[in-house]
């Protein structure tokens, strides 16, 4: 479904047919035009599916681009939580910002499900950061992209003291 534009009319319909289906085992939503409201009701169907592995929600160039913000991040914090299947998560582009990466910081919390975590392109840094660091030791994430966010080299070195820690 990559790049067809989506929009969150189709993604509400999307999200009740996927509520219903335990036989989708990765979806790609990439660049459809998603905005907060179609992400909300999307992730919320998501929640306690026992079946999807890899979610790409990501966006990229400027056609079709998804705009999920912050506000649409929000229900990270409970699918994080209550989803034991999900592994694979891209949701680079979506220019989550702080408030967005501490709403995935609460969902992350302990997940030992997930092993790659894909934030590139979401406008967070500073103390978000080393937060995001802390809480990725308390899970199994053995993959985790942030390139392309304002990092600069002296926080990448404050950051890889965390992770040392």
């Amino acid at each position: 479904m990559s790049g067809n534009k989506l929009g969150n009319n189709g993604t509400i319909v999307l999200a009740q047919a996927i509520a219903k289906s335990q036989n989708i085992i990765s979806l790609n939503l990439s660049s459809n035009e998603i905005r907060a409201e179609g992400a909300k009701v999307l992730l919320t169907s998501i929640e306690n599916n026992n079946s999807i592995v890899d979610l790409n929600l990501s966006s990229s160039g400027m056609e079709g681009k998804n705009r999920i913000r912050a506000e649409g991040i929000r229900p990270f914090r409970t699918l994080l939580k209550n989803n034991k299947i999900l592994t694979f998560l891209n949701i680079s582009g979506n220019n989550i910002g702080k408030e967005g990466l501490e709403h995935i910081l609460v969902g992350l919390e302990g997940n030992k499900s997930l092993l790659s975590l894909k934030l590139s392109k979401n406008s967070f840094c500073g103390e978000s950061m080393i937060e995001l660091f802390k809480v990725i030791k308390t899970t199994g994430i053995i993959e985790l992209d942030i390139s392309r966010n304002p990092i600069g080299n002296l926080k990448a070195i404050e950051y890889t003291e965390e992770l040392k820690r």
